[in-house]
């Protein structure tokens, strides 16, 4: 991201930064990996011989074996000679390297940590792929080359460049850094290549696009702001997944290969017969994924972090069975959190019940869901129908996770059918009260409950409080299809559902209003909210809209 500066006499330039390795003979951008081994910048520079290193640096700087690469960019184009301008002004790009850390024993889980450093000049004069001609210029190609920073409790990083008050011509630019733990090195004859642990790469043109645009929206479950890989899967009934570790400005096609498995998830075409990836979850040291066959995870490699365990490797890199067989149909995590308390929770429908599953994560460790029971040992539709119901549950949320406790509070949307055929959905929830190694919760709790065939009367464009458990309101014929529900926040009580309406709830589920504000016949497919409570939504229509 670059900030905003405005200027009438000029297009300002930006920062391009890249990350290259010690071993790449002519600067080309690499992957950023795993390796931790310490290597002088100084040796690097003059087996690369590469000309005009500040004397200073050159016996100061030490690093992992990447290093950022700053070119300016002016109209999408790299600039030898604004870069001549600013050495000529005596300005140097000064570089801030930020850390968001994870949650692992020995780590500073107070805070991010900075380094600032000044970039040392390169020249790049004898670049075969240079279309400059070079003849009688003294800095033919300069640029600046600086020590990535590699923080053994991160894997994912801010840089910041600024090349002082002097320059104007070139704006300050941000720009992340995303570790990639799910690449791998490929030696070729014309030097390394990079493929993917998760499967085989495919080219654009074989992903069925039509597939694509005519799927429901692709929600990307992740922990925002601290996940560095992000997968986008349930593209049709396919292996396929698309994987980006740079915010999608690149991304990967990418054919996964399922571990032999009896299908479990027909969805409503039965005719289907292959393993096919129903959702992803992306998380900062692992992926999740939701398919056919049961849940499966795989972590992503990073040789730099801290190993608090003892072993060669804490974490490992294979696609592996969590709960095969399973068909979990929902996947929800808390919808911003601290990357040390992720709380992942699962619905998983089975022939005869219907299951409620959770599970804390913890860097490095596999998962472990645990299901969640009351103190009768009830499970939701127990607790809450009468024999001869029928009892879906559509979805759920998180809210409340304390930082030190690592509980929270579980939200679950019920469609319950009663003996007479009399549909009412039901907002249910129960406490995590765990204490230690020993799984324990509370009762479930009715919070509210309204006809799904009936919706509140009013003014358009005002709030309308639905009647709760115990109350009557005047009411109009309606069918309502709501699917999905999501807390805003950490800790806040205020929610939506969604569905062919938009309902919303400021106490956690006790009081429910309907947003009339939503006049469109479509069903709302995928909302998203951020930190700062704002939220978008997409319906079946493509009509988007933002608040």
């Amino acid at each position: 991201m670059v900030s905003s500066a405005a200027n009438n006499h000029f297009d300002p330039c930006i920062w391009k930064v890249s990350v290259i390795s010690s071993s790449s003979i002519d600067l080309t951008e690499v992957p950023l990996q795993n390796d931790r081994n310490l290597v002088s910048l100084q040796k690097t520079l003059e087996r690369l011989q590469l000309n005009n290193l500040s004397p200073e640096k050159q016996t100061t700087y030490y690093s992992y074996p990447y290093f950022i690469h700053l070119n300016i960019l002016c109209k999408d184009k790299i600039s030898s000679q604004m870069a001549r301008t600013l050495v000529a002004m005596g300005a140097h790009p000064q570089v801030t390297i930020t850390h968001r850390p994870l949650h692992i024993d020995g780590c500073h889980n107070g805070g991010k940590t900075k380094y600032t450093m000044i970039g040392a000049l390169v020249d790049l004069n004898k670049d075969q792929h240079s279309q400059e001609a070079c003849d009688g210029i003294s800095l033919c190609r300069p640029s600046w080359v600086i020590p990535l920073v590699m923080d053994e409790c991160s894997v994912m990083m801010q840089v910041n460049v600024d090349s002082g008050s002097v320059n104007r011509l070139v704006l300050p630019t941000r720009h992340l850094l995303n570790a990639d733990g799910y690449k791998t090195a490929i030696p070729k004859e014309s030097g390394t290549k990079f493929g993917s642990i998760l499967g085989t790469r495919l080219d654009v043109a074989d992903l069925n696009t039509s597939t694509l645009l005519n799927d429901k929206p692709h929600r990307i479950i992740c922990i925002p702001s601290a996940t560095p890989t992000l997968v986008i899967g349930g593209i049709g009934q396919t292996n396929k997944v698309i994987v980006t570790a740079k915010e999608f400005e690149e991304f990967e096609i990418i054919q996964m290969t399922i571990p032999a498995t009896t299908i479990t998830c027909q969805n409503s075409d039965t005719t289907v017969t292959t393993q096919h990836i129903r959702r992803v979850i992306s998380l900062p040291d692992r992926i999740i994924f939701s398919t056919s066959a049961g849940l499966f995870e795989i972590f992503g490699f990073y040789g730099f972090l801290k190993d608090t365990s003892g072993a060669s490797s804490p974490i490992y890199s294979t696609l592996t069975p969590v709960l095969p067989g399973y068909c979990i149909q929902e996947v929800v995590l808390t919808t911003h959190t601290y990357t040390e308390h992720v709380v992942i929770l699962a619905i998983e429908s089975r022939a005869d019940k219907e299951v409620v599953l959770t599970a804390t994560i913890q860097t490095g460790k596999p998962l472990v869901l645990k299901e969640v029971l009351d103190g009768n040992q009830d499970t939701l539709c127990e607790a809450i129908t009468q024999p001869g119901s029928s009892c879906s549950i559509l979805t759920g949320g998180i809210y409340g996770v304390h930082k030190s406790t690592q509980k929270g509070t579980f939200v679950l949307l019920v469609l319950v059918k009663d003996t007479d055929e009399k549909t009412t959905y039901y907002l249910v929830s129960i406490e995590d009260t765990s204490d230690g190694e020993v799984t324990s919760f509370g009762d479930w709790t009715k919070l509210a409950s309204f006809p799904a065939t009936q919706i509140p009367t009013g003014d358009l464009g005002h709030p309308i409080q639905l009647a709760p458990l115990e109350e009557t309101m005047s009411l109009t014929d309606a069918n309502l299809n709501i699917t999905g529900l999501t807390f805003i926040g950490l800790v806040s009580q205020h929610l939506f559902m969604w569905g062919n309406y938009l309902l919303y709830s400021s106490d956690g589920g006790v009081s429910i209003f309907l947003l009339t504000q939503y006049t469109s016949s479509s069903q709302i497919l995928s909302l998203s909210v951020s930190h700062t409570n704002a939220f978008a939504f997409i319906n079946d229509f493509q009509e988007a809209a933002a608040e």
